[in-house]
């Protein structure tokens, strides 16, 4: 049971809204808005239900299709409701879930390594035993750490019946130990460590190479990266844009056949795509006017990665937007890329990078966090 109240969450607008991603993981009741047009009509304690009520009649043996319209002020066009009307739940048949996820052996454990930005990225995948009968998924919790090193810590939050977690900055020719703890929703946890003995994996020797890149030429208001069909730039990429605004929350806009990034002045949706379907964001870019400020897309086919960054003169990241989920389309960069300076807005530099850092730890999260915009200002000094 999960809900998002946004007015562009619609079952109209694409995959990548947050009702099918809610319903591709697993959620059976939920609310979007029927249909959204580029964003729908919702008022939020009238046209989605009360969830104190719905729960209260729901666990009381009531069916779902009453609860919801005992639970919703008015029944109308603007919010479609998603659940199995007559489903309720057997209150004298539910038993407590007291069994920890299992896996079935050491062999299952699924290790990806790869070079990423001069480092080793690993991802980990640990398959749960689940079945129709014994249904059982968990979130993962992996801490690891080099020989010698301060233990670290990767979480993915998603209940998954494969839940997996990513490790950054992995040094090559290294041996790394590591532990991996499963937890399903009822808090029921497994140390694998504690079945299966002591794990570790050992990263291979890097050679060094050199990354591909390419400077954006001025063209009037707007540069030019030409890229003529350059597959490694499809793989990953990291585009970065040192910009001047005049004028809080401008930016410049970035386009091409398979990459859009369009805040527009004043707009309260921000398109965003890499090489896959539009996501938007309604909410307004947070940068505060200023000098020389830094503007990041990373994208990576593996481990997933669409991010859209903000750094600051110190050097640390802030993530405005994000999608590590929807399943990435077939992208080959024929170029060019654009990017076009706006009214107020100077560009000072574009590059482009046939390599990525794995999204980050804000980016993995269930939901991209709010942009810290007093932790900004102290960075940006």
């Amino acid at each position: 049971m999960n809900r998002t109240v946004v007015s562009s969450n619609g079952w109209n607008i694409g995959r990548a809204v947050q009702i099918w991603e809610q319903v591709d993981h697993g959620v059976t009741v939920s609310a979007c808005g029927g249909p959204a047009y580029g964003g729908g009509p919702h008022i939020t304690n009238a046209t989605f239900w009360d969830n104190r009520i719905l729960q209260h009649y729901l666990f009381r043996g009531r069916d779902l299709g009453e609860c919801f319209l005992l639970s919703t002020l008015y029944v109308n066009w603007s919010t479609s409701l998603v659940g199995d009307p007559l489903y309720h739940p057997d209150l004298s048949q539910t038993i407590l879930d007291a069994t920890a996820p299992k896996l079935t052996t050491k062999k299952d454990i699924q290790i990806d390594l790869f070079p990423a930005m001069g480092m080793y990225t690993g991802q980990i995948t640990i398959p749960v035993v689940s079945s129709r009968d014994l249904p059982e998924v968990a979130t993962l919790s992996l801490y690891y750490k080099k020989q010698g090193d301060a233990e670290m810590v990767s979480r993915w939050p998603i209940y998954s019946t494969r839940p997996r977690t990513v490790l950054r900055n992995l040094e090559p020719d290294s041996v790394y130990s590591f532990r991996p703890v499963l937890t399903d929703p009822y808090g029921n946890a497994t140390d694998v460590t504690a079945v299966f003995g002591p794990l570790q994996f050992s990263t291979g020797h890097l050679t060094a190479a050199e990354p591909a890149i390419r400077t954006g030429k001025k063209r009037s208001n707007s540069w030019k990266i030409s890229l003529l069909k350059k597959k490694q730039f499809s793989e990953s990429g990291t585009l970065e844009v040192v910009y001047s605004s005049e004028a809080d929350g401008v930016l410049p806009v970035v386009r091409s056949e398979d990459i859009q990034v369009a805040a527009l002045r004043n707009q309260s949706s921000s398109p965003f795509t890499i090489g896959g379907p539009s996501r938007g964001w309604v909410k307004k870019n947070p940068v505060p006017k200023g000098e020389n400020i830094t503007m990041i897309l990373r994208w990576r086919r593996f481990p997933l990665t669409r991010e859209l960054l903000f750094r600051a003169k110190n050097g640390r990241e802030f993530t405005y937007a994000a999608d590590v989920r929807t399943p990435w389309e077939t992208m080959t960069l024929r170029g060019p890329i654009i990017v076009r300076e706006q009214k107020g807005t100077t560009i000072h530099s574009v590059t482009l990078s046939d390599d990525a850092f794995p999204a980050s730890e804000a980016a993995c999260g269930v939901s991209v966090p709010p942009f810290n915009a007093q932790a900004w200002e102290a960075a940006h000094q």
